[in-house]
This record gives C-alpha cells, structure tokens and sequence, in this order.
C-alpha cells in the first residue's frame, strides 16, 4: 500500500501499523476498512480507529512489538513480551522468557548453527519482574554484555542498545 500521509507517498507493506518510512501513525475505518491517516473516513465518514484496536486474528498480534496487554473491543488480550536480538548480518533473533540460544539447539538453531563457535546449549533469554535477562549455561567460549563476561548460571540484565556477544558473535538489543 501507498502511505496516506501527503508528505511521505512511500510504498510500505499492506500489513503496517505505521509508516516505516515517516512514521505516522495509520487508521483504519471499521466500516469500509480503508486506511487512513484522518480522525474520520475520508470514503465513508465514520470516525477511524487504530489498527492495534482490531486486530483480527492470532497472527496479527505478533507484529505489536514489545506490548504486554492488547485491547481487542473490550477484550483484554495478555501478549507474551519479546525481545529483539540483531545480528550485522540483518538476522533478527525475537525472543521470548525461557528463550534456549544454541547452536544445535532451541528455536534459532537454524541461524545460530552456522557459527561453530557458539555451544550447543549457550546461553537462555528470561524475562521477570518487567526486565530481560541473559544468562550463560556453562558456554564453551562465553558471553558478554558491553566487554564484560558473564558468569555461568548468572542472569545479567539487557536493555536496548546492550551488545550481547555469544563466544565471538555479536548482537544488539532492541527491546522498543
């Protein structure tokens, strides 16, 4: 789809909630489901609402990032927070509490099994008490926080903008 705003026009995906471009914030019209970026519809005049207000189905949840709590009409629906491991190479790790980080095993083997250098078992992501946590499960080769290298079976905190390093590999937190 084409951005709504006057200004920008980009070309952004059909599924978006914002404009990656410009950033501006799209609605949606419950009656003709255009998407528009005015109060009201500029097709049909009723007033427009936000497109996390009604999302439809499972799938659309997991594009709100970061939210614990969606409001769905009057529905309350408790999301399970993520968060967000960069790799340089563009590889995005989006991890949940309990999140097994391993070269043969856990959910991101498929990435993280090309690099002989991290441990089968490395290290597990943890969420608790509205904080994010890493911690190092006995690593061949270790794991870092900013320089700084973890002791086996200790939770350390990350936050964004943190560089997690597994042996030699290295992430950015993004947790917005």
């Amino acid at each position: 789809m084409i951005c709504p705003s006057k200004i920008c026009k980009c070309e952004i995906p059909d599924d978006s909630i914002y404009c990656d471009q410009c950033g501006i914030k799209l609605l949606k019209c419950p009656s003709c489901a255009r998407i528009a970026i005015s109060k009201f519809c500029p097709k049909c005049g009723k007033q427009m609402i936000s497109i996390t207000s009604i999302l439809e189905s499972s799938n659309n949840l997991d594009k709100v990032e970061n939210t614990q709590n969606v409001s769905v009409g009057t529905q309350i629906i408790e999301l399970e927070p993520t968060i967000k491991l960069v790799l340089n190479d563009g590889n995005i790790l989006e991890c949940k509490d309990n999140t097994l980080l391993g070269r043969t095993n856990g959910e991101f083997a498929n990435i993280l099994g090309k690099f002989p250098v991290i441990s089968s078992k490395h290290a597990k992501i943890s969420f608790k008490n509205n904080e994010w946590f890493i911690t190092d499960l006995h690593s061949t080769n270790k794991t870092y926080i900013n320089g700084s290298k973890l002791n086996p079976e200790i939770p350390s905190k990350i936050q964004d903008g943190d560089r997690v390093v597994l042996a030699n590999v290295s992430f950015v937190v993004r947790s917005k």
